[in-house]
């Protein structure tokens, strides 16, 4: 998914007027794995200091599907109190605008069928099935196919089904020269550090 993910980066900074290669993308953002969401948490928990560090911003991206159970809240709790729980595990020595959490509606399968509703008959059926069945290398090939770049526009119905899902998007702050950026994800949760500078 990091590939798909870096893919929807390099389209919105296209949107806004400015200049980035893929390669250089790719060198920006770090993706760091982790195989459940409750090892994210505890990386949140336990060393969000030496991950964050010498980096612009964190960025913590799980499935919402399941969260609550490790968060110790009810089934359907809203979004805003599961990013609540989540935050109060992030040591309170970083700021909060260097930690950024973002939520994916359902698991990386819905996801999948989400990509695949907005544009029809793109993946290749059989790659689809395998991959909705959770067969690693069919999950990277359908993801690879909806992150090349003849496919800008299927993206972007993507993201207008999901807003949250460019909420932390590179954007410019303001006089450090830095740029915030974003997000890669391995099934089920990734936490991802990136360090990012504005691109020449």
């Amino acid at each position: 998914m990091h590939e798909y993910v870096l893919a929807n980066v390099r389209d919105l900074i296209l949107e806004r007027g400015q200049e980035v290669e893929r390669h250089r993308l790719a060198k920006l953002i770090e993706a760091i794995p982790k195989r459940s969401d409750t090892k994210v948490l505890s990386a949140l928990e336990r060393d969000a200091e030496g991950l964050h560090g010498g980096h612009t911003v964190l960025v913590a991206w799980l499935d919402d599907d399941k969260i609550h159970k490790p968060l110790g809240l009810s089934p359907g709790s809203p979004a805003s109190s599961l990013i609540e729980a989540i935050r109060r595990r992030v040591p309170s020595s970083l700021r909060p605008e260097v930690v950024r959490i973002h939520l994916m509606p359902g698991n990386i399968e819905q996801f999948l069928r989400r990509i695949d509703g907005a544009q029809p008959n793109t993946f290749d059926e059989t790659t689809l099935t395998e991959a909705l069945d959770k067969v690693p290398t069919a999950r990277d090939a359908c993801f690879h196919r909806a992150a090349a770049e003849r496919y800008t526009g299927w993206r972007k119905l993507v993201r207008d089904g999901d807003p949250g899902f460019d909420d932390p998007v590179p954007r410019r702050s303001r006089g450090s020269g830095d740029m915030a950026a974003v997000v890669s994800r391995r099934v089920p949760a990734e936490l991802a550090s990136m360090r990012a500078r504005e691109p020449s």
